[in-house]
């Protein structure tokens, strides 16, 4: 709507949304994106059926080193008791022999601890009956600081007297 002051009218805000070339709104297609279009096929290098690798072609045998037959190993061949070191029979370990009993330190039956000989007993301090202390005999009442009634602190009671 128009502005009108004091009998002045002021023309409507116009767009200029359609005149800027960025925004052609109202123009046929001018702001519809381009199709995207493809160049697959085109280069030298990726017409079709060129871009398929080749199938692998078998070199196998056509080395001199590798040709059939020439590359098997040939069969392991023993060369066991060929040396003189081994040679058979002569590689064999002699059966050991015990010797036991040999040495006169450990002759069979010298080697024998001799049965343990309880000496509980035999010394005078420890004789059958002798480490046995006194039977206690009690010394209560026997000083004069502790006999009956002599214990009791001055001033905290009468004197008592029997009978």
């Amino acid at each position: 709507m128009p502005n009108i002051k004091m009998g002045r009218v002021e023309p409507a805000l116009t767009s200029t949304f359609d005149t800027s070339p960025d925004y052609r709104a109202y123009r046929a297609d001018a702001n519809v994106e381009l199709a995207q279009t493809s160049t697959f096929g085109n280069s030298i290098e990726y017409r079709a059926g060129t871009n398929v690798e080749p199938d692998l072609t078998s070199t196998f045998s056509s080395s001199p080193e590798y040709r059939a037959v020439w590359n098997v190993e040939p069969a392991l061949t023993s060369t066991f008791s060929s040396s003189p070191e081994y040679r058979a029979v002569w590689n064999e370990k002699p059966a050991l022999q015990s010797t036991f009993g040999i040495n006169p330190k450990y002759r069979t039956g010298a080697n024998v601890e001799p049965a343990l000989t309880s000496t509980f007993g035999t010394s005078p301090e420890y004789r059958v009956w002798g480490y046995v202390e006194p039977a206690l005999t009690s010394t209560f009442g026997t000083s004069p600081e502790y006999r009956v009634g002599a214990n009791v602190e001055p001033g905290t009671c009468k004197k008592y007297r029997a009978g």
